[in-house]
């Protein structure tokens, strides 16, 4: 908005739409890809570090693969075809629909700006099964145990910031962002009787602001921290000039990690351990304490169907144990004997 000189993001977009046609106009009657994306980007000055990041992705890749000379040239059938070519160069299904999508919602905002007439189709897989499970304890001991094979000269901090994920349901960006300052997007502090974080719009995915609780744990990990030496970054990740390590460094050690540790969470990818499935280890050891609605709103997920498709699943050896405990007491009302030991 400031850029533009109005006074509404409505108006801000609509301005930036207007200047991109207006420079095109004369040239070609149709609007430049460039033009374009520097309207698109300008109206998105909120983004996220890892949304700019997923946008750039896009924008790459469609550079490397072949793009358009306008924005009139993306439809349906040349999106198709790009889907395809990102498959056929190894990209999982899981990345072709997330930069599917990041490319559908940029046509969409062009359609709502009347930059083009109708945005193209573009299919965009859901999925509707965890794409990894989560870590379990054995595996992320397993993780701690070999973090100094990985990570010899500054395994300490490593090993606190795993500890981190492990209790607690905040993203990678979230965590590696939570501060002591009270001025952050993440904000450590104690309001009241429990210690909570409180998120700013620009610090959380959903951009809206709140207060997220923690578990003792997660505050324990936190308390390593001496008390008079609180300020600034809580997990602190130096990159060697003043700095956070960056997002995808941070990203990419972990992944190394999981690696290492041999630790498996999609078997048929062959797919490693990563921070997510920490985050999702968390909400699956929640599950137990929480009830559905609990379990969505801590873990702030927008559509409950993903707190249920990913999280609520309890372990059919959890589930298995539980019944044959009944049965061995005589507690399930005189049920027959497992039809394994030869008895019918």
């Amino acid at each position: 908005q400031r850029t533009t000189g109005q006074t509404t993001k409505r108006a801000a977009d609509r301005f930036a739409a207007d200047l991109a046609v207006e420079e095109s106009e004369g040239r070609t009657g149709e609007l430049r890809w460039a033009d374009f994306c520097e309207a698109y980007e300008s109206s998105r000055r909120r983004w996220s570090e890892k949304s700019r990041e997923s946008w750039g992705i896009v924008k790459k890749w469609l550079g490397r693969l072949g793009c358009p000379a306008t924005l009139q040239g993306f439809d349906s059938g040349f999106c198709a075809r790009w889907q395809a070519k990102l498959t056929a160069k190894g990209l999982s299904e899981a990345s072709v629909a997330t930069y599917g999508a990041r490319l559908k919602a940029s046509l969409n905002w062009a359609s709502e700006q009347e930059m083009i007439d109708r945005a193209p189709r573009i299919h965009v897989k859901a999925y509707e099964e965890p794409r990894s499970r989560e870590v379990r304890l054995e595996e992320f001991e397993r993780m701690l145990l070999l973090l100094p094979k990985v990570r010899p000269r500054d395994h300490p901090i490593w090993d606190r910031l795993l500890r981190g994920f492990w209790y607690s349901d905040f993203r990678l960006n979230e965590l590696r962002r939570l501060s002591w300052n009270s001025l952050a997007p993440l904000w450590l502090h104690v309001p009241g009787d429990y210690p909570m974080v409180r998120i700013a719009r620009r610090g959380q995915k959903s951009r809206k602001s709140q207060l997220q609780p923690i578990v003792p744990e997660f505050w324990a990990v936190c308390c390593e921290t001496p008390e008079d030496l609180r300020r600034g970054r809580v997990f602190e990740l130096p990159n060697g000039k003043g700095g956070q390590l960056a997002y995808r460094t941070v990203q990419g050690v972990i992944a190394k990690i999981g690696k290492r540790a041999g630790i498996i969470t999609n078997s048929e990818t062959g797919k490693f351990a990563t921070v997510h499935d920490l985050r999702r280890g968390f909400g699956t050891r929640m599950a137990q304490y929480l009830t559905l609605p609990e379990l969505a709103k801590w873990m702030r997920h927008k559509h409950p169907k993903t707190t249920t498709t990913f999280y609520h699943q309890a372990d059919a050896e959890q589930l298995a144990s539980k019944v044959w405990a009944q049965q061995k007491g005589g507690a399930l009302g005189g049920a027959p004997k497992s039809p394994v030991s030869g008895d019918t």
